[in-house]
């Protein structure tokens, strides 16, 4: 009998619903509760339910204490069974062994959640811990629905800022493709869209990042950033560099700002689509190196593209998600 069935069964006797069969089936196997080679050792119990399963006994024990040297073996075990059964009905009665009614789960298994954004989405998720996840938009995140005790693991694809409650005892860790950043406490910004090209900034407390990549042999030794300081790792060359860093051009995007800082032409455009989730189409081609430098929060498609056309000469039409271009040359 699994703990579910037993736990199942047990609400049935002590509601008196149960069948002469499973009647009979309850008492033999709790008699055998109390034999050498408990079924108990079966099972995978938690130390709530151990608890729980000892209380039944102690109250068992308590309503037969005077009656047990005055009757028989058999009868004795029968009339441990009802006043067992009557605990049960106690503790049934005050919520306390409803939830264990459930299926039965190994040590290993774990539930895991998945969260995931399309293009011009962003979400912020609360973690187990109280840590916070600002998602940015294209980007998934996985994670264990509630984290086990020595650590805290989260695998990233895409973008996201991290603000960790500090938890000495549980490291938390953050895989991305070719990147492992592990922290106590602290608040950074992973930017993982491109696979083979992973950067991590830091805003406060320290983090300690290891590469993981195919080429990660090129770099064994552990990198350690201090606030301001930020990472990238080529996995097609293996290298790292570390450097110092605009914390508004890396993180505004958390705060609903897009910040350009001498962008070109390119990463102009690829940011509006990633932010706007739109698909741009262009007629003729710049006639000069784009250079261009400005910053937008919570402002539509629309106004954000007047200004860049007025500074950089173009005329656009946007049609639902398909933004047409033309340059005057």
């Amino acid at each position: 009998m699994t703990k579910q069935e037993f736990f199942v069964l047990a609400s049935k006797y002590a509601e008196g619903s149960c069948s002469t069969e499973e009647r009979e089936a309850f008492e033999e196997y709790f008699e055998k509760l109390y034999s050498k080679g408990s079924p108990l050792d079966s099972w995978t119990l938690s130390k709530i339910e151990q608890t729980r399963l000892r209380l039944i006994t102690n109250i068992q024990s308590e309503m037969n204490q005077e009656t047990t040297a005055k009757i028989g073996q058999k009868r004795k075990v029968r009339n441990i069974v009802w006043s067992a059964a009557a605990a049960i009905a106690l503790l049934i009665g005050t919520g306390w062994l409803v939830w264990s009614i459930q299926p039965e789960e190994t040590p290993t298994q774990m539930s895991y959640i998945n969260k995931s954004t399309g293009k011009g989405q962003k979400t912020t998720i609360t973690l187990d811990d109280g840590s916070r996840v600002r998602l940015n938009s294209e980007s998934s995140i996985s994670f264990p629905e509630i984290f086990s005790e020595d650590r805290r693991e989260i695998e990233l694809v895409g973008e996201a800022f991290f603000e960790v409650q500090k938890d000495e005892n549980r490291p938390f860790i953050v895989t991305t493709h070719n990147l492992q950043t592990t922290v106590l406490g602290t608040s950074f910004n992973i930017n993982a869209y491109d696979t083979l090209s992973v950067g991590v900034a830091l805003v406060s407390g320290q983090v300690k990042v290891k590469p993981i990549g195919h080429k990660s042999e090129l770099n064994k030794s552990d990198f350690y950033l201090n606030p301001g300081e930020s990472v990238r790792y080529n996995d097609v060359s293996g290298h790292i560099r570390k450097e110092y860093f605009d914390e508004k051009k890396i993180t505004a995007w958390k705060d609903n700002i897009i910040y350009m800082a001498d962008a070109d032409y390119d990463k102009v455009f690829n940011q509006l689509s990633h932010w706007y989730g739109v698909e741009f189409r262009f007629e003729n081609a710049p006639s000069e190196m784009w250079n261009y430098s400005g910053e937008f929060k919570d402002m539509s498609l629309e106004l954000v593209m007047n200004t860049i056309g007025y500074s950089k000469g173009f005329e656009f039409q946007i049609r639902n998600d398909v933004v047409e271009v033309k340059f005057n040359n």
